[in-house]
């Protein structure tokens, strides 16, 4: 179960990085009418929840740089910014790095129980192998925010 799990996690993150590997800045801070975030912000956004998901037991695992949980926790907003942010290929070396590591760290864990469950509605996260499966949800969704904000560059 392991090995197809940590599979996943890299199929998940190579879609993520194929749709942004050839944007700009410029582009990468796009917002089109409506939305509320750019491509920045989602995968920022991204990198941050996996940490928090994949070391829900284990926080001083996660890799979390100084400042990310301000610019990308859930609710924040690109436009309420006024502090520096991080560059496109800064964030794609993050998410480039973070499987194999998460893997390093979770190897032969994936069936370890956490402390306490995370409830969602209809559903609820007991092992760290469940909050791993539900970062490829969550990313697809934010991959899928990525396609579209593409769409309206053209």
């Amino acid at each position: 179960m392991d090995h197809s799990i940590f599979d996943h996690l890299l199929f998940a993150r190579r879609a993520t990085l194929h749709y942004v590997k050839e944007l700009s800045e410029s582009q990468a801070n796009f917002i089109p009418e409506r939305f509320n975030n750019n491509i920045r912000w989602n995968l920022g956004h991204i990198y941050l929840v996996h940490e928090q998901l994949a070391f829900m037991e284990a926080p001083t695992s996660r890799k979390i740089p100084e400042g990310f949980t301000e610019l990308f926790a859930m609710g924040t907003r690109p436009l309420d910014r006024t502090n520096e942010e991080f560059t496109l290929n800064e964030l794609i070396e993050l998410l480039k790095e973070q499987p194999q590591r998460i893997e390093q760290e979770l190897k032969g864990r994936l069936n370890e129980k956490v402390e306490k469950p995370f409830l969602l509605p209809g559903l609820q996260l007991e092992a760290i192998g469940e909050f791993l499966s539900f970062a490829f949800y969550h990313e697809s969704g934010h991959t899928q925010s990525i396609k579209m904000i593409k769409r309206f560059m053209d």
